[in-house]
């Protein structure tokens, strides 16, 4: 009969070695997920939600958002400076590419009156919700 030991310390050494390599690794593009590249804020109210992202140094004609009965997906691609002759990056931090962002909202929304406006490198996107049936009251008739 085989007996095994659990030795917590060392599990959480273990762990820890893991988390150590984990943050010590370099932080490239690919690696980075969309939510830092288009941070959204998703707000509700009792008929709608609103979203914002904030897209700076995206064009309006880069930007695509798609909706369906219960998700909205937004998509957008960031075009590099064109750089002079003379110029050299040294440093840069700005991401370039294709980018975007996938929402699903717990209740259908109206595809039909999904707007959206830009300004300053916001994206605002108003989702109304789908009406839901009210509860009537129906009048029970008597034959006379």
């Amino acid at each position: 009969m085989t007996m095994l030991r659990f030795s917590p310390l060392e599990e959480m050494g273990l762990l820890r070695n893991q988390l150590d390599r984990l943050f010590e690794a370099p932080m490239t593009s690919e690696k980075r997920t969309v939510s830092h590249i288009l941070p959204v804020e998703l707000l509700e109210k009792a008929n709608e939600y609103t979203v914002k992202l904030s897209m700076p140094g995206i064009l309006l004609e880069d930007i695509k958002v798609e909706s369906t009965q219960k998700e909205l997906t937004i998509t957008a691609k960031k075009h590099p400076r064109e750089l002079d002759k003379d110029e050299h990056v040294h440093v840069s931090e700005f991401e370039y590419g294709s980018f975007s962002k996938h929402l699903s909202f717990p209740c259908s929304i109206n595809t039909d009156a999904v707007s959206a406006s830009y300004d300053q490198g916001i994206l605002t996107i108003t989702v109304p919700k789908v009406e839901t049936a009210q509860p009537k009251q129906i009048e029970i008739k008597i034959p006379t």
